[in-house]
C-alpha cells in the first residue's frame, strides 16, 4: 500500500491549473516550484533511503486565487495579495474535509495559512521543522490524528536562497518518517546521570572531564539552567551545569539549586572548579554558548576568558542558512541531526502544567472547588514532585495572592525553572547536552570536514567573537540617573506645554463640544423610566459621566479620528496604511466601498499623521501631535524605557547577536544599541 503525503499551500495561484477539454486540473508538479519541490524530494529520500511507492496529493488552505497586486510575464514571479486570517479561517472546513478524504500518512503545510490552520498561533519562521501530532475534530462523535511537518514552501525558496538549507532539511526528516514511522518523531528514551550535593563527588566528575577536550573531535558539551535569563538582576541563579561527552550522554550537577544546597565553603569551592573548567584550554561546545559566557561573568567570574569555545547555533548558522527570522533553537535542531526530538517535552508539559496547578490552587482558596486531589497532577509525577509543586504553589501564592499576578522574582516573567523539582530539570538538562554533542558531530561529518574556511570561522573566529560580545554585555553601559531625570522633567514639561496648546486647537474644542452634547443626551435619557430610555443614548452618560472622560485624550483613537478626519473632511487615500482594521477589513469584504469609509475607518498612527504634515502642513493640530509624539517616544524609550532596562547599579546590559542577521552583521536587542 503507498505511502501518502499531503502538501498543503497557503492560496492558489492561476498558473498551478489548466483547462484541458473543459475540466480545470490542477498542474501544480508541472509548475517551477513544483519541480523544485519534486528534486528536492528526490534528494532527500536518497540521502535517506527511502523505497517504495509514494502518492503526492496538493490541497489549499485558501482554494481561490487572491487579487493580482503585481503581473508578471513569468508567472512564477506575479505577485498576490494574501488571504487575510478571517478567508483563511472560511475554508477551514473545507481544508479539514480535504484531509479527511484524502487520510494522509504525513501533512507538510507549505506557510503560514495551513501551519496555522493546523497547530494554531506561531509563524512558520518558528514553527518550521518541527513535527506535531495533531487531533482533528470532523465531527462531534469523530476525530483524526496525523502527524504536521511544516517546512517552507518551495516558492518561497525559490525567491529567498537562504532558506534553501532549511528546506532541505526538513524533507529529511519527512524521509525519515516514511522509513520509520511515527518512530522518527519521538524522542529515543534516554537516562541521564542526575547528581546531588556531594562535593567528592562532584571533583571526581571534573577530573574525569578534564580528560577530555583535547581536540574538536571530542569536546565537553556544557549547559547551565538559570533561574532568570537576565543573570544581571538581583536573585539570578545558575541553578544546575550540565555536561556530555564521549561515553558520557549527560549528567547534571546543582550549582545554585535550592533542593541540592551546599554550604557556603563548598559554595566557593563549585564555583572555582566551574571556573577553572570554563577558562580552560580544553575544547567546549554548547547551543547558543552566548548566553551561557554571559551567565558565567555576571553570576561566576566577571574576568572569566573563554577559549576553544563552541557554539551549534553559530555551526548550524553557518553550515545550513543565514535567514535570521528563522528559530534555530535546539529543540528544532534536535530533529535534524539526532534521534532525540522532541526529548524536552515532559518539561514543557510541567511549565504548562504547574501555571494551571497555581489557578487550581487559588480557586480552592476562594472556596470554588474541592481540595487538590490526585487527579490534578500529571500522572508521571512523583510523590516528591507533588511536594514540591504543592510547596511552589502555596508560597507564591502567599507571596503575590493571585496566580496571574505570579512572577519570576528576578526578572518579571512568568516562570521561573527554579520551580521545577530538581530530577525534572536534570533529566531534559542532560538532553541539552547530549543531543548538543550530537549536532556538534553532526555538523563536523555533514558540513565542516569537506569546507575548510567554515571549519575555521566555527572553530576559530566565532569563539572569540562571542567571548568578546558578552563581555561587551556584562560591562554595559553606564546610565547617568541624574542627568535622565533631568531630561525626562525638560520632555514632560514641554509635553505639558503643548498639551495646553493642543486642548485650544479648534477641532480639539469641536471633540469636546460633541462629548459634552453626546454626555447631556444621555443624561436626559437617564431622567426617564429605564422602560422609556434610547439605550444608545443612555449608553453616552454611561461613557462620558466623569468630566475627565469629556476632555479630549491624545490616547483615544476614536478623539483622535473626530479631530483630524471627523471635523476636518479630511479623507486620506483608501490604502491599508491609512486605514484601521474595520476599514481594511470592511474593504477587503466588500461590506464597505471607498465611498462608504468614514472617519471612524483610518488610523491615527504614525504614517497617517506624516502624511497629513506633507499634505496639509498649514493644519496645526498635526504638527502639534507630530512634537507631542516625538516626546511621548524619548520619554517611554529613551529615557524612562532605558532607566528600567538598567541593573541595580544604573548599568545598561543590551544583548548582541552574532546569528540575528543575513549578512552576518550584528544583531542588537534588549534595548537596540
Amino acid at each position: 500500500m503507498p505511502k501518502k503525503v499531503l502538501f498543503i499551500v497557503d492560496y492558489a495561484k492561476k498558473h498551478y491549473f489548466k483547462e484541458e477539454r473543459g475540466e480545470v486540473k490542477d498542474k501544480f508538479f508541472e509548475t517551477e516550484e513544483g519541480m523544485f519541490l519534486k528534486q528536492s524530494l528526490k534528494d532527500a529520500f536518497r540521502a535517506t533511503n527511502v523505497s517504495g511507492d509514494i502518492e503526492y496529493h496538493i490541497t489549499y488552505a485558501y482554494p481561490k486565487v487572491p487579487q493580482i497586486l503585481k503581473d508578471n510575464k513569468k508567472a512564477e514571479r506575479i505577485a498576490y495579495k494574501k488571504p487575510t486570517v478571517s478567508q483563511y479561517k472560511e475554508y477551514k472546513d473545507a481544508l479539514i474535509t480535504n484531509i479527511i478524504t484524502y487520510s494522509p500518512d504525513i501533512i507538510i503545510p507549505f506557510g503560514e495559512g495551513g501551519t496555522k490552520a493546523l497547530i494554531g498561533p506561531g509563524g512558520i519562521s518558528t514553527l518550521r521543522g518541527m513535527p506535531k501530532e495533531v487531533e482533528i475534530n470532523y465531527t462531534e462523535t469523530t476525530s483524526y490524528k496525523f502527524w504536521v511537518l511544516p517546512i517552507y514552501s518551495p516558492a518561497y525558496a525559490l525567491v529567498n536562497p537562504n532558506v534553501f538549507g532549511y528546506v532541505s532539511q526538513d524533507l529529511l526528516k519527512l524521509g525519515d518518517f516514511l522509513n520509520q514511522g511515527e518512530e522518527a518523531f519521538e524522542a529515543k528514551e534516554k537516562s541521564y546521570r542526575i547528581v546531588t550535593n556531594n562535593f567528592e563527588e562532584v571533583a571526581n566528575i571534573f577530573k574525569e572531564a578534564f580528560t577530555h577536550g583535547k581536540t574538536v573531535d571530542d569536546p565537553i558539551a556544557w549547559d547551565y539552567e538559570t533561574s532568570s535569563l537576565k543573570a544581571e538582576m538581583a536573585g539570578s541563579k545558575i541553578l544546575t551545569v550540565s555536561l556530555a561527552w564521549k561515553g558520557n550522554p549527560g549528567l547534571t550537577i546543582p550549582i545554585n539549586h535550592w533542593e541540592q544546597p551546599w554550604s557556603p565553603e563548598e559554595q566557593v569551592k563549585i564555583n572555582k572548579l566551574l571556573a577553572l573548567f570554563l577558562g580552560s584550554d580544553l575544547w567546549k561546545v554548547g547551543h547558543n554558548v552566548q548566553f551561557d559566557m554571559r551567565q558565567s561573568k555576571f553570576l561566576i567570574d566577571k574576568d572569566l576568558e573563554f577559549k576553544n569555545t563552541l557554539d551549534t547555533m553559530v555551526g548550524y548558522y553557518l553550515a545550513v542558512s543565514q535567514e535570521e527570522k528563522v528559530s534555530f533553537g535546539l529543540k528544532t535542531v534536535a530533529y535534524e541531526f539526532t534521534n532525540q526530538g522532541g526529548y524536552e517535552k515532559p518539561l514543557d508539559d510541567y511549565k504548562d502544567w504547574f501555571l494551571k496547578f497555581l489557578t487550581e490552587n487559588e480557586k480552592v482558596r476562594l472556596e470554588k472547588r474541592e481540595p487538590i486531589s490526585n487527579e490534578d497532577y500529571m500522572d508521571w509525577l512523583s510523590d516528591e514532585d507533588r511536594k514540591i509543586a504543592d510547596k511552589w504553589a502555596n508560597e507564591l501564592l502567599d507571596k503575590y495572592g493571585q496566580a496571574s499576578l505570579v512572577r519570576n522574582p528576578a526578572d518579571g516573567e512568568k516562570f521561573s525553572y527554579e520551580w521545577i523539582p530538581y530530577d525534572i530539570l536534570s533529566r531534559y538538562a542532560g538532553g541539552d547536552v547530549d543531543v548538543t554533542l550530537q549536532i556538534h558531530h553532526g555538523l563536523l561529518e555533514k558540513y565542516f570536514s569537506k569546507k575548510p574556511k567554515l571549519y575555521k570561522l566555527y572553530t576559530e573566529h566565532y569563539p572569540e567573537l562571542l567571548d568578546t560580545l558578552s563581555d561587551i554585555e556584562v560591562f554595559g553601559i553606564q546610565i547617568d540617573r541624574n542627568r535622565m531625570n533631568e531630561m525626562m522633567t525638560a520632555f514632560d514639561k514641554e509635553q505639558n506645554r503643548l498639551m495646553e496648546l493642543i486642548k485650544t486647537n479648534e477641532y480639539v474644542l469641536k471633540v469636546e463640544e460633541y462629548k459634552e452634547e453626546q454626555y447631556e443626551a444621555g443624561l436626559e435619557e437617564k431622567a426617564k423610566a429605564p422602560a422609556d430610555r434610547d439605550k444608545e443614548l443612555y449608553k453616552q452618560y454611561t461613557k462620558y459621566r466623569k468630566p475627565e472622560d469629556r476632555k479630549f485624550n491624545p490616547s483615544s483613537k476614536l478623539d483622535m479620528q473626530m479631530a483630524l478626519f471627523g471635523f476636518t473632511g479630511i479623507n486620506p487615500p483608501a490604502e491599508d496604511k491609512f486605514l484601521n482594521k474595520d476599514g481594511k477589513d470592511g474593504l477587503k469584504s466588500g461590506k464597505l466601498g471607498e465611498s462608504d469609509l468614514t472617519y471612524i475607518h483610518y488610523s491615527t498612527g504614525k504614517e497617517v499623521i506624516d502624511w497629513l504634515s506633507k499634505n496639509y502642513p498649514d493644519l496645526e493640530l498635526v504638527n502639534l501631535l507630530q512634537e507631542y509624539n516625538k516626546l511621548t517616544k524619548l520619554l517611554s524609550t529613551y529615557t524612562q524605557g532605558l532607566l528600567d532596562m538598567t541593573d541595580d547599579k544604573d548599568v545598561l546590559h543590551g544583548n548582541l547577536k552574532a546569528t540575528g542577521t543575513a549578512t552576518s552583521r550584528l544583531a542588537s536587542s534588549g534595548p537596540n544599541l
